[in-house]
């Protein structure tokens, strides 16, 4: 790999939520500049850097991801620093521009006939297991990119997107040196040039940059079929099936996540859904690539074909109407509520199978690795948001049912018959359970979420390991209120942290307090059931949760609910 050291003798970063530009500065090569992208995506604060050269691709030269603003900030500052005072920066020639060289010839172009067919091709092909199958990783807003790549490459069309850092254009035009040594294959899963430049696509585009490129979609049955992407900020997802006529999940999502990973697709039922907001996405089509003066530019949004701003009405951002009933009729999508309820199942028992995965490999990546709470890697195998949205997937079951009840009076019979006789295999966890002990278990708060965790604490079997799993919960929350209040002693003794100020808004328990409340009941619940191992009999301070105060200001025996607040005044 050729490899040239390049002096940066001066480079300014200007933070924005999207991107931020350097000046340029000249060496013996060539002109060239340092971009900062600085984004959110699935709840990370991240930071990517570009090298941008004349007659080269940007080569990422930094990805680096926080868990809050506040240190992706220090590390900005920092960084600037060491830009300012100067410092050497490997520039991978490889990423040079080959003229002549073209990841695949263009021979067709997008239109309305090509759309359809990538809506069918959609239905047909996007599996769960698509990307499984093929061997390519993907996280949040890959999945949208590859797809629309991958059926460019089979049938010829262009495929155009934005790069990050430098806002131009990435096409199938663009050919660099390191793919050269490359095989080429008719296959699009075995040409070793395309996988590399599907690579190379992953790793410069983002959400953010998906908005670029995309215009909000027609509710119409010609438009809004396979293939939209629902996007928002911090999560993609692409609609994968539509049934108009009952049989099976009226409008059905599929989704990749963090860490970026071979793996299925996560799917999802489009249920109870409240439109997004334009400045953050929505329901969106790709813009289609036309070469204009030999360079590829996307048509203008406000062209395109199925253009609408009809799904950003304020009825169905402010929820008073529910937008998927809307489009289900707009559509003339019948709904058959238990091919529904069943289908929607056997998606969460597909979802907690992954679950096993994930903390199967998390907990032994977490061996040797440090995963304490804050840092990325305890982000990306820790499963609260996970473990949320399985309690969400249930719920959405629930109001399928409460919405049919008057047409169907059976279907909650259905539904506990279904889970019963519905078992999941936990492979990593060694044991068999069915639908109902899987609810009751996610509902009931006893799930560790900490990739540190034992795999059977994971999964918290039986009394004992739910009073392990809750009693850990607790006392990771406990220190981390204690950090707090020992904060807020200086803000204590100067009467500081009054509300309204900055201090008390950082040093407050609110938060906190309510999880510690949350797991409370399902500790008495539990000891109720099972005293053994009951944990309330065992510490004093798990019994004075309720009285716990929240407020930073308040002494230290109000706060910990030694003293109850309505005594000490009296």
């Amino acid at each position: 790999m050729k490899k040239l050291i390049i002096l940066i003798t001066s480079a300014l970063i200007f933070i924005s939520c999207g991107s931020s530009q350097s000046p340029i500065s000249k060496n013996s090569l060539n002109v060239h500049e340092i971009i900062t992208e600085t984004y959110q995506e699935n709840g990370q604060f991240v930071v990517d850097e570009f090298l941008i050269r004349e007659g080269a691709l940007p080569q990422r030269i930094t990805h680096l991801e926080f868990k809050n603003i506040q240190e992706r900030s220090k590390y900005l500052k920092n960084r600037n620093e060491n830009l300012s005072s100067g410092n050497s920066l490997f520039v991978d020639l490889d990423y040079d521009l080959v003229i002549g060289r073209k990841v695949w010839e263009v021979k067709n172009q997008w239109n309305l006939k090509w759309e359809a067919k990538y809506s069918e091709w959609i239905k047909e092909e996007f599996t769960q297991d698509f990307f499984l199958k093929h061997h390519i990783s993907t996280d949040c807003a890959d999945v949208a990119f590859v797809l629309r790549w991958i059926f460019a490459r089979m049938n010829y069309l262009p495929a155009a997107n934005t790069m990050a850092g430098s806002g131009k254009i990435l096409s199938q035009d663009h050919f660099i040196r390191k793919w050269k040594r490359l095989k080429r294959d008719e296959l699009w899963y075995k040409d070793e040039v395309f996988l590399a430049a599907i690579d190379y696509l992953k790793d410069t585009t983002y959400s953010k940059t998906l908005k670029k490129d995309t215009y909000p979609v027609e509710l119409s049955k010609s438009a809004f079929r396979e293939g939209v992407i629902q996007l928002n900020p911090t999560h993609v997802r692409v609609i994968s099936q539509i049934n108009y006529d009952g049989s099976g999940v009226p409008i059905l999502k599929q989704y990749s996540t963090r860490p970026t990973g071979i793996r299925q697709m996560a799917q999802e039922v489009m249920l109870n859904f409240t439109s997004i907001a334009e400045v953050d996405g929505g329901f969106v089509k790709f813009r289609w690539p036309q070469k204009s003066k030999k360079k590829w530019k996307l048509v203008e949004a406000k062209k395109m074909k199925w253009f609408s701003k009809e799904q950003y009405k304020e009825f169905f951002l402010d929820g008073s109407v529910n937008f998927t009933k809307y489009l289900m009729n707009k559509l003339d999508i019948k709904m058959n509520a238990r091919a529904t309820v069943s289908s929607m199942l056997g998606a969460i028992k597909e979802f907690v199978f992954q679950r096993d995965g994930i903390v199967a490999e998390g907990y032994q990546y977490c061996l040797d690795k440090d995963c304490e709470v804050g840092t990325v890697t305890y982000d990306d195998w820790s499963t609260p948001s996970r473990d949320k949205r399985a309690v969400e997937f249930f719920d959405k079951i629930n109001f399928v049912i409460e919405e049919n009840l008057n047409k169907d009076p059976g279907i909650k019979d259905f539904y506990l018959e279904l889970q019963l006789s519905t078992f999941v295999d936990l492979q990593y966890a060694q044991v068999g359970l069915n639908m109902l002990d899987i609810e009751e278990l996610f509902r009931g708060s006893f799930l560790s979420y900490d990739p540190r965790d034992p795999i059977e604490l994971r999964w918290a079997r039986g009394p004992r390991m739910q009073h392990q799993a809750l009693e850990l919960k607790v006392k990771r929350l406990m220190d981390a209120r204690d950090v707090l209040i020992k904060k807020a002693h200086t803000c204590r003794k100067t009467q500081k942290c009054f509300e309204g100020t900055k201090l008390f808004k950082e040093l407050n328990t609110i938060e906190i307090d309510k999880e510690l409340n949350k797991y409370f009941k399902g500790i008495k619940s539990l000891c109720s059931i099972s005293e053994e191992y009951c944990l309330l009999s065992l510490h004093k301070n798990i019994s004075n949760i309720p009285r716990f105060n929240s407020l930073p200001n308040l002494a230290l025996v109000i706060r910990n609910g030694e003293v109850d607040l309505i005594k000490s005044l009296k």
